[in-house]
């Protein structure tokens, strides 16, 4: 799959979670017809904002405009992949930065986790 489609898939499976009813089995074959059965239905404009802003925020370098403001993020996939977007917001009272196309332009993202302890000490005088 394509970085966009995993995308949508994923928006197609919080969909779900959010109004269960709205679909039947979303499966890799299938995702595709569904998204297009559902366009225009309210919990799929809020899966895709939700997934829109939910994602971590990277420094992987991106895309600006002097209208509004963009991050790079990215966001875990169900496979287990990862994949990444620039996120568009502010605009003040009149902008749209959620009418960017952002789906297209998602690349995938190479990630490193590694835990780490860390030793907080707080003193003060007695």
């Amino acid at each position: 799959m394509t970085p966009s489609e995993k995308i949508i898939y994923e928006i197609l499976l919080l969909a779900k979670e959010m109004e269960p009813g709205i679909c039947g089995d979303i499966t890799p074959d299938k995702w595709e017809e569904i998204y297009e059965e559902i366009d225009g239905v309210f919990a799929l404009y809020d899966a895709t904002e939700e997934f829109r802003c939910s994602g971590i925020e990277t420094d992987i370098p991106c895309e600006d405009s002097r209208h509004y403001e963009s991050k790079s993020v990215a966001q875990k996939c169900s496979d287990g992949s990862w994949v990444g977007w620039t996120c568009w917001f502010g605009g003040g009272k009149h902008g749209e930065p959620d009418s960017i196309d952002w789906i297209e332009y998602a690349y995938d993202v190479n990630v490193t986790e590694e835990q780490k302890m860390v030793t907080v000490r707080t003193f003060s005088a007695s």
